[in-house]
């Protein structure tokens, strides 16, 4: 859309409200939620800024629940993914 339409703009009021079933199969509970989230992001990739490359890229890491070495950890590491990363060290 932001390539379509131009760069968002906030409102301070709610245009919608969104109502969310999660008994309904999703993404993220997909057999093929990896293959379609790599695919997503190798197709826009070229789009994102370095912050929103580095949490994709973990988010990638997290879908197929693979080990990180301390380098790839450090290199994908950002506040957004600190708060992530504690998040799932807590257990949410």
């Amino acid at each position: 859309m932001v390539v379509e339409y131009g760069e968002p703009w906030k409102v301070e009021e709610a245009t919608q409200i969104l109502h969310i079933n999660h008994g309904e199969m999703q993404i993220t509970s997909s057999p093929k939620k990896f293959s379609g989230y790599f695919h997503f992001y190798r197709k826009h990739k070229d789009k994102f800024d370095r912050a929103s490359k580095k949490y994709q890229l973990f988010t990638l890491y997290q879908i197929r629940n693979k080990r990180m070495t301390w380098r790839t950890l450090l290199t994908l590491l950002s506040v957004r993914n600190g708060k992530r990363l504690a998040d799932g060290i807590r257990g949410r």
